[in-house]
């Protein structure tokens, strides 16, 4: 496996450190968050954004990696971060968003907030096949003999609408070369993983105490707004960021600034609210 994790951590001093573990999409790799994780950095927050198991090595890892493989994965990170950081925040793009909402699940009482980028609860993307309604159907498909072997193909450059980053993933993808460890194209298998972690989560939404904060593009290719609002709805406190200019990679495209700056914010104005209760519950 290639070991193309962002590990940006604070030198230990008296003050107390905030940690943003980061959580990357299906078949893709760290990459995706080099820009927020610089900003957050840049702002006195430690980041990590791991390689999630099976991914940035090889099709037969990636392909046997289960969605529990994933979530064990994400606490492992999740402590590691805790060791030195006084407030831990989980985001993640795509099925990372997946996993930082599984965690919220599992472990309500442990991130202080979750940061969804283009959540994929409902695949309904205007670049997405009418066949894509029949998603539900996959994980029991993907145990087919036959079909464990197929692959999705697919390129992330479609997902991108920054045209000199398009051009550029273009050309590092071609004849199906991986771009910055991530694959240009899905197992099947993983993508029926993929698909069962979205309908455990969907299910479990009600189960979420942290607030969330959740960033998509009304441009999303992959996956439309009415993820907001089934999120809006669900959620008990759910703040959101609608873009304009841009597609499914919002870490990457053309907003990445603004996506940037919004994750710090909320991750300042959630540090507020957590001293204030903290200092509140301290007092005789």
């Amino acid at each position: 496996m290639v070991d193309c994790s962002i590990r940006l951590f604070h030198q230990k001093d008296d003050s107390p450190c905030d940690g943003l573990l980061l959580l990357h999409g299906l078949t893709g790799s760290p990459y995706e968050f080099k820009r927020v994780a610089q900003c957050a950095y840049e702002r006195g927050i430690t980041v990590y954004a791991p390689v999630l198991p099976g991914h940035c090595d090889n099709r037969s890892s990636l392909a046997t990696s289960t969605w529990r493989d994933w979530t064990k994965g994400v606490k492992e990170a999740f402590d590691l971060l805790q060791q030195d950081c006084r407030y831990v925040y989980v985001g993640g793009l795509c099925l990372g968003a997946l996993l930082a909402l599984e965690f919220g699940i599992r472990y309500p009482d442990l991130p202080k907030g979750l940061i969804l980028y283009s959540t994929p609860l409902i695949l309904d993307g205007w670049q997405m096949p009418a066949i894509s309604r029949l998603n539900f159907l996959l994980p029991f498909v993907a145990r087919l003999p036959l079909v464990k072997k197929c692959n999705i193909q697919g390129s992330p450059v479609h997902s991108l609408k920054d045209e000199r980053l398009r051009s550029i993933v273009h050309r590092a993808t071609r004849n199906g070369r991986k771009f910055r460890g991530g694959f240009s194209f899905t197992p099947v298998p993983s993508m029926g993983q993929f698909i069962s972690l979205k309908q455990y989560v969907k299910r479990n939404l009600d189960r979420i105490t942290a607030p969330t904060f959740a960033l998509h593009s009304r441009e999303d290719d992959v996956c439309s707004l009415k993820n907001i609002d089934l999120l809006s709805r669900e959620l008990r406190n759910c703040s959101t960021k609608i873009l304009n200019d841009c597609y499914h990679i919002i870490t990457l495209d053309k907003e990445s600034k603004t996506v940037c700056d919004s994750t710090v914010a909320f991750i300042k104005n959630q540090n507020a609210s957590n001293f204030q209760q903290d200092f509140v519950a301290a007092m005789p």
